[in-house]
């Protein structure tokens, strides 16, 4: 869509999987955006120059993934990126690590799809190796928004269940 509005000049798509990179071909070819977005089968971004992305967005994914791609990709860790992660599970281990490893959380905010709500987060290296609590890994940087709420709710009752099965 942003390529569509004219957005964006350039943007990398990859996938670890060959059915995905095909239909995501068949897309670009089909909204005639060749020119603009380069499909590529690759796993994380190994397939991706630094010079190729300034904001570089990882999703669909749990957060464990996420935060070893990001690990891996040692580009990364420049203040002049800024990524935007939406973890589908263990958003708190991501949070920590990014913390722990020198990145700044900018912001976060809970979106909902459907019936299910999800987070989304921004964040940059800065060098700062930050030591958190687990409460602030759960919370991150949630506010008061219906949607934030309803993520924090989830995870709530999420960190219930496993209460209680410690219990048992």
């Amino acid at each position: 869509q942003l390529a569509k509005e004219g957005r964006i000049i350039r943007a990398v798509a990859g996938d670890i999987n060959e059915g995905p990179v095909s239909a995501a071909r068949a897309n670009v070819m089909e909204a005639e955006l060749e020119d603009v977005i380069s499909v590529r089968l690759c796993d994380g971004l190994d397939g991706v120059l630094p010079t190729e992305a300034d904001d570089i967005v990882i999703a669909g994914m749990g957060g464990e993934l996420i935060w070893q791609i990001i690990e891996r990709t040692p580009w990364l860790r420049d203040e002049e990126k800024l990524l935007i992660l939406q973890p589908m599970t263990f958003a708190a281990h991501l949070r920590r690590m990014l913390w722990e490893n020198g990145f700044r959380i900018l912001t976060e905010k809970a979106v909902r799809e459907g019936s299910r709500v999800y987070t989304v987060l921004s964040a940059s290296y800065d060098g700062e190796k930050r030591q958190v609590s687990d409460a602030d890994c759960v919370l991150g940087l949630l506010g008061d928004c219906p949607e934030d709420r309803d993520y924090l709710k989830r995870e709530l009752r999420r960190i219930r269940e496993k209460c209680k099965g410690c219990e048992h």
